[in-house]
């Protein structure tokens, strides 16, 4: 079975992300300056018709909107949310994120139902000596993006050999990953979105110099790419906010 044709499979059962994932206080955030709501998500194989204007593109991931006047509600991708409102661009970035969850762990469970069944015989040995790590790899990616992990996921999957950096950095984090505590981070990042959002409205409107840009760019990209920021990448951008604080009190 090929992966295009695990991926149909998963289509076929519907991957869908429902309203109440994304937590209230966003919605009311990003949601309050639109005539639109976000009322859920959904990805398709065969892709679909982009009702936005006159668009007509054919998107994958689906995103439900719904004019609040008028009730009618519209199936539109991301690139053109933009029509309906700055903060919605935003919000749908989160949106994107828990699709890609939902997407994940409904591969996750079709890959498992094909290695119990037609997998080659070298894969399927390597996947199981491998098994421990992969349940791993998938409870932690559940709950926050790893570009390291989801490359040792493919490596593994492939039947691929890990390098011996690679298998060591694997079996630290094996070992030392507290998934309570791992959530607990990942809620604090999630609980400070907002205030980092407006952080970023209010800088986007600064003229920087060339060092300050370059530092700002680099956070705005990270925060784009994947919606967290460290404590002390949150420290560089009130500090931001300190040092323009004379054009932002002009704004």
């Amino acid at each position: 079975m090929t992966s295009d044709e695990l991926k149909v499979q998963v289509v076929a059962d519907g991957v869908r992300v429902d309203k109440n994932i994304i937590p209230t206080y966003l919605t009311q955030l990003m949601e309050g300056q639109s005539n639109f709501s976000v009322d859920g998500a959904y990805y398709s194989g065969d892709g679909k018709t982009c009702q936005s204007g006159n668009c007509g593109k054919r998107i994958n991931n689906v995103f439900i909107l719904k004019d609040k006047t008028t009730g009618q509600v519209y199936e539109v991708g991301s690139e053109c949310i933009k029509k309906y409102g700055n903060n919605l661009e935003q919000l749908i970035d989160y949106w994107k994120r828990e699709l890609e969850r939902s997407k994940r762990t409904a591969m996750w469970a079709a890959k498992k139902a094909m290695w119990a069944s037609e997998c080659d015989e070298k894969v399927r040995a390597h996947v199981e000596k491998y098994q421990k790590e992969l349940e791993f790899i998938n409870k932690y990616l559940e709950i926050k993006p790893s570009g390291f992990l989801e490359s040792v996921q493919r490596i593994i999957e492939h039947a691929w050999r890990m390098t011996d950096k690679q298998e060591e950095a694997l079996s630290k984090m094996v070992a030392e990953t507290d998934f309570n505590l791992l959530q607990q981070q990942v809620e604090v990042s999630v609980n400070r979105f907002g205030e980092v959002l407006q952080m970023f409205e209010v800088l986007d409107k600064v003229k920087f110099g060339m060092y300050p840009s370059d530092i700002y760019s680099s956070l705005r990209d990270q925060f784009a790419k994947n919606g967290m920021l460290s404590d002390k990448q949150i420290a560089l951008l009130q500090k931001l906010m300190h040092r323009f604080r004379k054009q932002i009190a002009v704004k």
